[in-house]
């Protein structure tokens, strides 16, 4: 299972590897959400860039797994999946802020990644994403396309479909 989080977790971020175009600045901050839902995860990205621009200003992901689904115990052997495997390949880096909500049937990980401050290449290293390295900023457009292709849905607002624990 711990392969299957990782492979959640690479993709996730493996999504931004891509594209580097010329952005314009702008004035408004705008969104774009994504969601791909399951009996057992539920994964949300939302990209945010400056009007009439393509390069990513900021993006949070948010990711929540039941226990059932990851094949574990409970609460503890999340904890510590979470916080020593994931936790240690991003605590050092600049501009990311990760955190874990754990309740008894499921833990939430939440990861902010401000490309204003973010190291790109770091990133690319914490991720193993070699891609990642080449990349002068992250395209709204392609990471778009990207999480379409990987089966994500485009969210209206903030209408995400809710996990449903049973």
């Amino acid at each position: 299972m711990k392969k299957a989080l990782y492979l959640i977790l690479g993709l996730t971020l493996s999504v931004l590897a891509f594209s580097v175009l010329t952005a314009c600045g702008s004035k408004k901050t705008e969104s774009v959400s994504y969601q791909k839902i399951s009996e057992v995860d539920d994964s949300r990205e939302t990209l945010y860039f400056k009007e009439g621009s393509d390069e990513m200003t900021k993006q949070v992901s948010v990711y929540t797994v039941t226990y059932q689904g990851m094949e574990i115990s409970g609460k503890e052997e999340a904890q510590n999946l979470f916080e020593n495997d994931v936790y240690s390949a991003y605590k050092d880096l600049d501009g990311v802020d990760l955190s874990f909500d754990y309740t008894d049937s499921e833990v939430t990980m939440t990861m902010v990644l401000d490309y204003a401050e973010v190291n790109l290449s770091k990133l690319a290293d914490a991720d193993e994403n070699p891609e990642l390295k080449k990349a002068d900023y992250l395209s709204v457009e392609q990471t778009s396309k990207s999480l379409e292709e990987n089966g994500y849905t485009k969210v209206k607002g903030d209408n995400f479909q809710e996990l449903q624990n049973n």
